[in-house]
């Protein structure tokens, strides 16, 4: 839409369509966003080869039910070195594809066996550390562990795996060297100074997600054991000195040009715990691919050999990491343990109470299940109970502010943090009325927004106060039934309807600030885009409209509260009042206002569908 020239630094302003926001593949969106802003800086680039940053920023992709931790397609500065010639980097990477390919394993029965030969060398290396931990908290006066219980060359090896050594067999990529383990499986990596069109391997992409979960856990496992040499070293000089004498240590290791700072101590405990939670899904994989290419007896015995050597060593490393000065005469790996079950614990327990005290009593609440998961992740399951359906967002706000106050204060660094994202990532809220839902809708929040003290529902974040469909397996493991009412298909598509418009108001309403910006050509390219979305506004209003007109037909009492529902919804789709001739006007500059009086009116028909049509 817009090329903002900077001195030195072009940025190109650009449109993610609202379509790539519902793609579901394996890629996350984060990374979509991000193939999309890099690929635009890669053409700048290309344009202005003198300018020493290039950047790409994104419009569109802030929408409903979608928050992003960080924004991937807002990068304004991305250095030069950063962004190589592709000429150059594809003749760099042939002849190192060709180079590996000398080194691949001949099969997949010999790939399967160095790859074990690999996580053993994982295993045996966390199980010296487990070692080392138990007796630096055992012993009153303990030395530096790092020479004492642990060999500095031995560590050093471990963080350099022979990587080689897990490369994919020669049959999974071609002898030309046009294919590895990074080739994408797309026409639009394919370079036009390459002969023939030749794309990654089907085997390849066959095996793309046992290559993720292999990278994931063997990169957090590696990161954690580059980056624990440092902390082994220091705060094994720390030993069981009080609190109040750490940071004279640290100082002086800062002196000595090791900066052991709080920040490093935090990046050894996440690596590690994100190890620990990627090694499940990194088991399947392999099992799924090659349980038939390697011992079998020995693989199950492996599997459990890393499970429990990454628990032990996690509880331990979080207490040497942050409280070097504990000392356990008797089993360390225990007590550490217990200290994060009694968070654990205490957490469960912090909850329920909040739940079980309600400062209102038009809702009452209760912890339905901790173990059960919400798509495959651990969750929180909550049943809110209203008295009045009037009530339902304000009870849903209490709630809320109920689980803030016995969950917090939560700190990133703090163990209450690990605990609680690690044993459930969301918290799902379900309304009911006499033991019964409506629609099976419940609305979710992520665990990780409970860290720090900004507000975890605000108006910046509407689409968090709209419930979504519960999953089927939930409402059958619940066995949840629903309110049966009148015309409630007719209210569940005047619903969908109104979603709908609401997405896609929010959508247009990101390009309000930057359409002030732009040039005549910019203006053209975004019109024509915002054009596509005209014609089906105008069918979901007009549907909305139809469905609307129908069930007023069918209320005969003028004083009837369903009625305001209704005239909520009809002022929400027709904000300018409505047409005498069928036009649909759309204002860009008013989406966003547009957007929150479809929300309030979603919400409030939400609450009449508990009520008979």
């Amino acid at each position: 839409m817009w090329l903002e020239q900077k001195p030195g630094n072009p940025i190109a302003h650009y449109i993610v369509p609202m379509a790539s926001t519902h793609e579901n593949d394996n890629e996350d969106f984060s990374s979509r966003l991000n193939k999309q802003t890099v690929y635009r800086a890669e053409i700048l680039r290309r344009l202005f080869p003198d300018a020493e940053k290039f950047g790409g920023k994104g419009y569109g992709h802030h929408v409903a039910f979608m928050e992003l931790p960080y924004d991937e397609a807002n990068k304004p500065g991305i250095l030069k070195s950063s962004l190589p010639i592709n000429r150059l980097v594809s003749i760099n990477s042939t002849y190192s594809n060709l180079s590996d390919y000398l080194y691949r394993p001949d099969d997949w029965k010999i790939y399967a066996e160095n790859i074990i030969l690999n996580r053993q060398q994982i295993v045996d290396g966390l199980t010296c550390l487990n070692k080392a931990l138990i007796a630096f908290f055992k012993n009153r006066k303990p030395p530096s562990i790092m020479g004492w219980k642990i060999d500095e060359r031995y560590w050093e090896e471990l963080s350099r795996i022979n990587m080689m050594s897990s490369m994919l067999p020669k049959l999974a990529v071609d002898h030309w060297g046009y294919t590895s383990e990074g080739t994408e499986n797309n026409s639009e990596n394919i370079q036009s100074n390459r002969p023939t069109q030749i794309n990654a391997s089907v085997m390849l992409a066959e095996y793309k997600n046992y290559q993720k979960a292999w990278s994931d856990y063997l990169h957090s496992i590696i990161n954690f054991i580059t980056q624990s040499h440092l902390i082994l070293t220091v705060n094994g000089f720390i030993g069981h000195r009080p609190k109040s004498e750490h940071a004279l240590v640290y100082q002086k290791a800062e002196e000595l040009g090791h900066s052991c700072s709080p920040q490093h101590i935090h990046l050894t405990v996440v690596n590690l715990n994100n190890a620990k939670c990627e090694l499940k899904s990194f088991q399947t994989e392999f099992s799924n691919r090659f349980k038939d290419l390697v011992n079998i007896s020995a693989l199950i015995k492996l599997e459990k050999q890393e499970a429990v050597s990454l628990e032990k060593v996690w509880h331990l490393w979080y207490q040497f990491a942050h409280h070097p000065e504990q000392y356990w005469k008797e089993a360390p790996d225990v007590r550490a343990a217990a200290i994060t079950r009694k968070v654990q614990v205490g957490l469960i327990n912090a909850i329920k109470k909040a739940l079980a005290n309600p400062q209102d009593s038009e809702w009452q609440a209760k912890l339905l299940s901790d173990t059960y998961c919400y798509e495959e992740q651990p969750a929180l399951w909550i049943n809110l109970e209203l008295k009045d359906l009037t009530s339902l967002e304000r009870a849903y706000a209490e709630v809320v502010d109920v689980l803030i106050n016995a969950i917090r204060p939560l700190a990133y660094k703090d163990l209450k943090y690990f605990v609680l994202t690690n044993y459930w990532q969301h918290v799902v809220i379900i309304p009911m009325l006499q033991g019964l839902t409506s629609n099976h809708i419940a609305w979710r929040i992520l665990t990780s927004s409970f860290a720090g003290d900004e507000p975890i529902l605000s108006d910046e974040k509407s689409w968090k106060n709209i419930p979504q469909a519960l999953p089927e397996n939930a409402v059958n493991h619940f066995q949840f039934e629903q309110i049966k009412v009148d015309n409630f298909e007719k209210t569940q598509s005047l619903g969908k309807e109104l979603a709908e418009l609401y997405a896609a108001t929010s959508h247009l309403s990101n390009f309000i600030e930057i359409s002030k910006k732009l040039n005549s050509v910019g203006l053209d390219i975004l019109q024509d885009y915002l054009s596509k979305f005209y014609n089906r506004l105008a069918e979901n209003i007009s549907t909305a409209d139809s469905i609307i007109t129908d069930l007023k037909n069918g209320i005969k009492n003028d004083d009837d509260p369903r009625l305001e529902a209704l005239r909520q919804c009809e002022n929400a789709i027709y904000p300018y009042g409505k047409p005498d001739d069928d036009q649909i006007i759309v204002n860009l500059n008013d989406c966003k206002e547009w957007s929150l009086l479809i929300h309030q009116a979603l919400a409030f028909l939400q609450i009449m569908e508990w009520v008979e049509f």
